[in-house]
C-alpha cells in the first residue's frame, strides 16, 4: 500500500524492470531500456526519465547491454 508510505529514508540504485505501453513511455520522453526515476511526490508514483549518454545523432548510449533489449542494428 503506498498510501502508507510516509518518508522514505535513503535511495537504493536497483533494477525494476517495468513495462509501458510503447506510446504512454513516448509521452513521458522515456526510451525503450532508458533510466528513470521513482518517486513518490504528493502520494503518488511519479516515473520520470533520467537523461543517459548522447551519441553524436543525438540518441541515448546505454553503459550496458543486456539479452533483454539487444542493440538494434541500422
Amino acid at each position: 500500500m503506498l498510501k502508507n508510505i510516509r518518508t522514505v529514508s535513503g535511495a537504493q540504485m536497483g533494477v525494476l524492470r517495468i513495462c509501458l505501453p510503447p506510446a504512454l513511455a513516448a509521452n513521458a520522453g522515456i526510451n525503450p531500456g532508458g533510466k528513470v526515476a521513482i518517486t513518490i511526490e504528493k502520494g503518488k508514483l511519479v516515473v520520470s526519465p533520467i537523461p543517459g549518454l548522447l551519441d553524436e545523432q543525438g540518441t541515448e548510449k546505454h553503459m550496458r547491454t543486456n539479452s533483454f533489449n539487444p542493440p538494434r542494428s541500422k
